[in-house]
């Protein structure tokens, strides 16, 4: 036996001298994998496989996109990383150790799935129909067909609202004047994502809105007609502010027929040309057209109450009688017709008839055909003072 052992002991010196002392080469590996500026939200690599799963945000192109790679020391990958690839379907990339061998990787990228959009704060909590107001928050989308929003009401009852994208963090949303006052929640639909807003949003009954002043020039106690919207007598109080630089006069308004007001014209209200607006008392709202203004004149002063002909139109060359009253109280030398149109104007003198109470003028034959607006002037012969009376009616010249 021992000498068996003698024997082997050469042999097995030799095996020891030759056992490898060195690792062996390894194959390498692809060790990170993104796209070039986009954000990667998630990141998986299965070894065992070797698939690569990025998530990337929602609604990233994928159809030509450059990777980046990170791989380990003296390989390479194919197809290069330079190469733009269709990621909206998966991805095969060689990897080449510095040994030669082979390793297949599968890369799959998917886009975040839809967030739901998200309401942080309304620009105001109550708000007047008719208005617009901004929504900030976030997940708006970045397509503003994809975006729309509604007002629901306390019974759980929809309202379509216009809205303006402005961006994925803010819209605009325009109530409409037609909205019921009362408490509503917004909701905001993003594709297939829809958000309710924990804030409720005020609406308040809109301001009255003037329309309409058939005669602007009146006397004391003759009656206002004007008619409005929003102007509803039964659930509110409205009156008619009458103002001006020296003075303001407030009326209280009766209701003649829908959306319309007969307002009788004090006696206690001096003459003089006045803003006419429309308020509501209740709401303490007020109507926001400038452009109504109302001559009020002294009743006992002159003044043109019609036309004695009840034609539509007039010819060139024709006369044109105005009835009148209370011309005695201004006594005047001359009286001038001014007839004001879009193209000319024209100054012509009429003829009073005291007895009949009328004034009479010849229209210029060679005036221009049109509509024209008119104001008949009494001026005095001695110091030239002038009164001047507006008329409502207005005349049309044809051939």
């Amino acid at each position: 036996m021992r000498r068996v052992l003698l024997l082997l002991l050469p042999v097995l010196i030799l095996l020891t001298r030759c056992e490898r002392k060195d690792p062996l080469p390894t194959n390498g590996a692809i060790l990170a994998f993104g796209l070039e500026n986009i954000s990667t939200l998630k990141f998986s690599l299965d070894s065992t496989d070797r698939t690569i799963q990025l998530v990337v945000p929602y609604r990233t192109d994928l159809k030509r996109r450059r990777p980046v790679i990170r791989i380990s020391d003296g390989c390479r990958v194919v197809p290069a990383a330079e190469v733009e690839q269709d990621f909206t379907k998966p991805v095969l990339y060689t990897l080449i150790a510095p040994d030669g061998r082979l390793l297949v990787y599968r890369v799959v990228v998917t886009s975040e799935i839809q967030p739901q959009p998200v309401i942080q704060k309304l620009e105001t909590d109550t708000l007047e129909a008719g208005f617009p107001f901004l929504i900030t928050g976030h997940h708006f989308g970045d397509f503003p067909l994809d975006v729309s929003a509604e007002l629901l009401d306390s019974k759980g009852e929809s309202h379509s609202v216009s809205n303006q994208y402005l961006d994925s963090t803010r819209l605009r949303l325009s109530v409409p004047l037609s909205l019921e006052p009362g408490p509503y929640a917004i909701r905001v639909r993003v594709k297939s994502q829809a958000v309710v807003s924990s804030q409720h949003l005020q609406i308040t009954y809109p301001a009255p809105q003037l329309i309409a002043m058939p005669r602007r020039n009146l006397r004391q106690g003759d009656t206002l007609l004007l008619t409005s919207h929003y102007a509803d007598p039964i659930r509110y109080r409205f009156s008619v502010l009458l103002s001006n630089n020296a003075k303001k006069w407030a009326l209280p308004l009766d209701k003649s027929k829908e959306d319309s007001f007969l307002l009788p014209i004090s006696a206690d209200v001096l003459p003089g040309i006045y803003e006419v607006v429309i308020q509501n008392d209740t709401e303490k709202k007020q109507s926001r057209q400038t452009d109504f203004l109302l001559r009020v004149y002294d009743r006992n002063q002159p003044f043109v109450t019609g036309l004695k002909e009840t034609t539509k139109s007039y010819r060139k060359g024709s006369q044109v009688t105005f009835q009148t009253t209370h011309f005695e109280a201004f006594s005047a030398r001359f009286y001038q017709i001014q007839l004001q149109g879009a193209a000319r104007s024209y100054a012509v003198n009429g003829i009073y008839q005291t007895e009949k109470k009328q004034l009479t003028v010849e229209l210029p034959a060679t005036m221009t055909s049109g509509l024209y607006r008119v104001s008949i002037v009494l001026i005095r012969d001695e110091t030239l003072e002038e009164y001047r009376i507006d008329l409502d009616a207005m005349l049309t010249v044809s051939d």
